[in-house]
């Protein structure tokens, strides 16, 4: 088994966990324990989420697709019978929390993956104002304040980048963030600006630190320095909208 800034095995009663690290993809890693060979798996789902081997995430954005696809049919077969602000909370309770959870993971997937999510609240905003499937719903997302589905994992991201900055979380979140010298900074006069971590661009930017990092640092000052956390939101969502 390599190094630790390589692999590191986890071992948890009858269940095992290879978290490959490094600037290279390992594509079949195999150890022994025991005299017995060990074969990672293609991906794990850890938390309600599917990690596979690359981070690409597809798997995930799968399971999130049949997830709210069956929610959303439920809800449309009812839709005709309820009127447009009862449909409307039904559809934030069962299916916006569904695209939410742990969407800051879905930072840097693909451009075909994040289309297939935004896909499903289009179909979402259809299902409240009761409209055809073909329905233009850009109007319809606006109409609603909805943040697009892009738009949402940063806004999650950089949410926690603020909570970081001001010592609202715990320290192992929070060092991975550091602070630029302020005969670097150029985000703005008096703007905070992060170091940016050098990664392999293959997985790296996808990586909590960088892709947090390079979203702070392009925030206009006037919403990077709200002080607190209700404003920074507010503002945020402004800017994101």
């Amino acid at each position: 088994m390599g190094g630790p800034s390589h692999q590191e095995m986890l071992v948890q009663k009858d269940s095992m966990f290879f978290k490959l690290y490094g600037n290279k993809l390992i594509t079949e890693p195999k150890s022994e324990l025991r005299q017995t060979t060990i074969t990672p798996s293609n991906s794990v789902k850890i938390l309600g989420c599917i990690f596979d081997k690359q981070m690409k995430m597809t798997e995930q954005v799968t399971l999130v697709c049949k997830s709210v696809n069956y929610h959303s049919g439920n809800v449309s077969r009812i839709r005709k019978y309820i009127d447009k602000d009862t449909g409307n909370t039904i559809v934030r309770s069962l299916i916006i929390p569904r695209l939410d959870y742990c969407n800051s993971l879905y930072h840097g997937i693909t451009r075909k993956n994040m289309d297939r999510l935004q896909q499903l609240q289009n179909k979402a905003a259809r299902i409240i104002y009761r409209k055809p499937t073909y329905t233009h719903t850009t109007p319809l997302i606006r109409e609603l304040h909805w943040l697009t589905i892009r738009n949402r994992v940063q806004f999650k991201l950089l949410t926690l980048a603020h909570e970081c900055l001001n010592n609202q979380t715990p320290e192992y979140i929070s060092n991975l963030l550091s602070l630029q010298q302020a005969a670097y900074n150029t985000h703005a006069s008096h703007g905070i600006t992060l170091n940016v971590p050098r990664t392999n661009r293959l997985i790296g930017d996808q990586a909590f630190s960088s892709g947090i990092t390079m979203l702070w640092n392009k925030l206009p000052v006037a919403v990077s320095q709200c002080p607190s956390l209700s404003t920074f939101k507010r503002t945020l969502k402004t800017h994101l909208f």
